[in-house]
């Protein structure tokens, strides 16, 4: 799109061969998103037009197929943009519409706080629902605290996944519906489970530091060592006090959607350390069954509680430590 857009991580893939919109694709000064008013100011719309041939090449078979139809799809994801910061918390924007000349096809657009697996989650999402996806559109874009400056994803201030699929579905509008709504609770427990994960991490941390010192503790801390080790996903954190009374939640354990059963299973497992698989779905990611990691902690009267899934990488590679 623009210099603002050009070094963000962002993809576009449909099938294989289709790999498009990387970090070069346009190198023309399009700084529209300078605004958040809807309106497009380009300050250097000639560079743009210039680098627009280019950009073509790149486009092939796809639906976008002239110069008009691309200028018109950016003021259009503008647009969409600019109404999502107008909104006070920044709560995920979504909207689905039905192609006119297909009413199988549909185009999926949402804007939200960006978030670990989000992309993956979503499209995991739309697989379940069993829809085909031919197209994404994925920038990532940094705003500040005042929504006056956007920028390239960094850590300094808040990221914002803007996406736009398009997808293609033969179920009626009832299907639909429930998968919008789907949808907003998958964002908001992506977002819930990113923004504590530090916090998670860091307790399993300072928690298999201190096993170091116990004895007979030494394989529940090179288990989490190795958990911590780029081999699982932390998505919730639960603190419990004698198995009954919970003080402390993390992630998607902040809803009590997810809280509550995650809490029963807590109550019915009387063992104090263990390392299982429950019944419950993850709902982020993949949308595989959860496991609990119990470690107890006598010296403060509680036991730590961290639940997730196994990342692919360690199941697939044969390894000696899994």
């Amino acid at each position: 799109f623009s210099n603002r857009f050009r070094n963000c991580r962002h993809f576009l893939f449909g099938k294989k061969d289709r790999y498009l919109w990387r970090r070069n694709d346009f190198s023309g000064d399009w700084n529209f998103f300078k605004s958040t008013k809807h309106v497009c100011r380009a300050t250097s719309i000639d560079s743009y037009r210039k680098d627009r041939k280019t950009y073509q090449k790149t486009i092939k078979h796809r639906s976008l197929p002239n110069s008009e139809t691309i200028e018109n799809y950016i003021n259009d994801r503008f647009i969409f943009f600019s109404e999502y910061l107008e909104s006070p918390n920044l709560s995920p924007k979504i909207n689905i519409v039905e192609h006119k000349d297909d009413s199988e096809h549909f185009t999926l657009e949402y804007c939200c706080i960006d978030a670990h697996h989000q992309i993956v989650t979503i499209l995991e999402l739309l697989k379940s629902h069993k829809f085909i996806v031919s197209e994404i559109h994925h920038p990532i874009l940094s705003i500040n605290a005042k929504k006056t400056n956007i920028e390239v994803a960094n850590h300094f201030d808040t990221n914002i996944s803007h996406t736009y699929i398009e997808f293609f579905s033969n179920f009626d509008s009832t299907s639909l519906s429930s998968f919008k709504k789907n949808l907003a609770q998958r964002l908001k427990t992506t977002i819930q489970s990113s923004y504590d994960q530090i916090n998670i991490i860091s307790k399993l941390t300072e928690i298999s530091e201190s096993l170091k010192l116990k004895p007979n503790s030494s394989e529940w801390a090179s288990l989490s060592e190795w958990l911590l080790n780029f081999n699982f996903s932390f998505f919730g954190y639960i603190e419990s006090r004698n198995l009954k009374t919970f003080s402390r939640s993390l992630g998607i354990c902040r809803d009590s959607k997810f809280k509550k059963p995650i809490e029963a299973f807590i109550k019915a497992n009387k063992n104090e350390a263990y390392f299982v698989t429950t019944s419950i779905i993850s709902p982020i990611q993949r949308f595989d069954r959860l496991m609990v990691l119990s470690l107890p902690d006598p010296k403060n009267n509680c036991t730590h509680f961290f639940t997730g899934i196994l990342k692919r990488s360690s199941l697939l590679t044969k390894s000696t430590e899994t």
